[in-house]
């Protein structure tokens, strides 16, 4: 069996992320394990984020109550 191309892996990159964004936004099928696999999709890829004002993720930092802000902002900056 050949080798996979980098074509190859191009296409199945886009398909996972395609999936993963598709069950996401369907949200009443969306499922913790689709989240978590999304996030580890993220870090693997090396997508980060930073939370500015209007941004979802500055929404998700303002929406904790519990836990430790600073230490959630830390990690977002």
């Amino acid at each position: 069996m050949p080798k996979a191309t980098e074509g190859d892996f191009s296409v199945l990159h886009g398909l996972v992320t395609t999936e993963l964004t598709n069950r996401i936004r369907k949200g009443e099928d969306c499922a913790t394990a689709d989240l978590k696999a999304a996030i580890d999709w993220l870090t693997k890829n090396n997508i980060t984020g930073v939370a500015t004002d209007g941004t979802p993720l500055k929404a998700l930092l303002d929406g904790l109550t519990d836990g430790d802000k600073d230490f959630v902002e830390r990690l977002t900056t």
